[in-house]
């Protein structure tokens, strides 16, 4: 059996913040990037500039209602294991070929460099140096960990891309799995619930107002979120459609609605179980932080050869147009070498009437055969500069 070399993709140049591990916990404290352990944000920082219209529910800025910033106390990340998946699989794969059953499996190596350091130094050099870049996997409330992310690990404008899949804020009683090994929790149902007093209060507490509870919960997800994205960043939120026009107008607070980029839906089941029109589709809401930089790259599917609709011309490698015979029509393996099958169609859009600045990314000259074509004065173009480019 020969040897083979597993490896894993590794950004040469990617830092992260060096934090404690969980048998150092405390010894951060004496650094002064850990002492701090509040932060806040403003609760609606987009309508306080008077952008937007403004979704009003209870207690949304507080038990008395007032205008008021989010606080958020600010916990250490304490690292517990190092796992690297391709150190497992080489080990693995050892293992078998050399029948080594003394193989360590969680020797790190990602973080080797801390043998340079004395113990004695170990707590004044958390959160100021950095190790090889190493992704992380962390239990925690998210909104504990995004705030101790920002504020101890300084990842404020780091993030590219956030996706959020949030409790979808229908029946509050199943968003409570009590059991690991259990994902089937009943609405109301006696035997979901724990025997521990606490954890009922502090389930009943989070999700004590309903869907004005759950807001307040998106919402402040939603502004530290919106501080961990760079400014290309994007955001994305998956919900129902139950939800999903309270959760865009809270987007919409957090983000401005300048930054809404698409609401995409997506397939979720065959079946129907609504009593009128049931819902098949649940959505993806898609923000930028700042929609004129966002990083986006376009996807494009190679449409397959389909002569027996108004695919009916094709180009060949000589710039000659013509029509498809009946013989290439029924079978296209019969087409010349190198021919390109195309329809003719209207390169302009059909709507009128469109505002001045409406679709601009539509709105572009085109260059050929030297001569510049624009679109008339209410049309744009049916795709914008890229979709164009793809062709040429």
């Amino acid at each position: 059996m020969t040897d083979k070399k597993i490896d894993s993709l590794k950004h040469a140049n990617a830092r992260r913040t060096r934090i404690p591990s969980q048998e150092e916990a405390g010894c951060e404290q004496e650094s002064p990037e850990a002492r701090q352990t509040e932060a806040n944000w403003p609760l609606n920082p987009v309508t306080q500039r008077g952008q937007d219209p403004e979704l009003y529910w209870l207690e949304k800025y507080g038990a008395a209602d007032r205008d008021e910033n989010l606080e958020v106390d600010i916990r250490s990340l304490y690292r517990t294991e190092h796992i690297a998946p391709e150190k497992l699989i080489q080990r693995l794969y050892t293992l078998r070929r050399e029948a080594d059953h003394q193989a360590d499996f969680f020797v790190d190596e990602l973080f080797a460099n801390y043998k340079d350091i004395d113990e004695l130094d170990k707590p004044q050099s958390y959160y100021k140096h950095a190790d090889r870049w190493a992704n992380r996997l962390i239990q925690g409330d998210s909104l504990m960990v995004m705030a101790s992310l920002l504020e101890r690990e300084g990842m404020k404008g780091q993030v590219q891309m956030i996706y959020i899949d949030p409790p979808y804020g229908i029946k509050y009683n199943s968003n409570w799995q009590i059991r690991l090994n259990d994902r089937n929790v009943k609405d109301g149902d006696d035997a979901s619930l724990s025997g521990e007093p606490e954890v009922i209060k502090a389930f009943r507490d989070t999700w004590e107002l309903g869907i004005h509870s759950y807001l307040s919960y998106l919402r402040d997800r939603l502004l530290v979120a919106k501080a961990l994205l760079t400014e290309s960043g994007s955001c994305f939120v998956q919900i129902s459609d139950e939800n999903v026009h309270l959760v865009r107008c809270v987007m919409d607070e957090v983000f401005g609605s300048e930054n809404f980029v698409a609401l995409i839906p997506f397939v979720k089941t065959t079946g129907s179980t609504e009593d009128y029109l049931s819902s098949v589709c649940d959505y993806l809401l898609f923000y930028a932080k700042k929609r004129s930089v966002l990083k986006f790259r376009q996807l494009f599917f190679e449409r397959k050869t389909d002569t027996s609709g108004p695919y009916s011309m094709i180009e060949l490698p000589s710039g000659e147009r013509r029509r498809m015979n009946a013989e290439e029509r029924q079978n296209p393996e019969v087409l010349p070498e190198g021919a390109r099958v195309f329809r003719i169609d209207n390169l302009q859009s059909q709507s009128v009437g469109r505002q001045k600045g409406e679709g601009a990314a539509c709105w572009f000259p085109v260059e050929f055969n030297g001569k510049t074509y624009r679109p008339n004065e209410k049309n744009r173009w049916k795709t914008n500069l890229v979709g164009c480019k793809s062709y040429f």
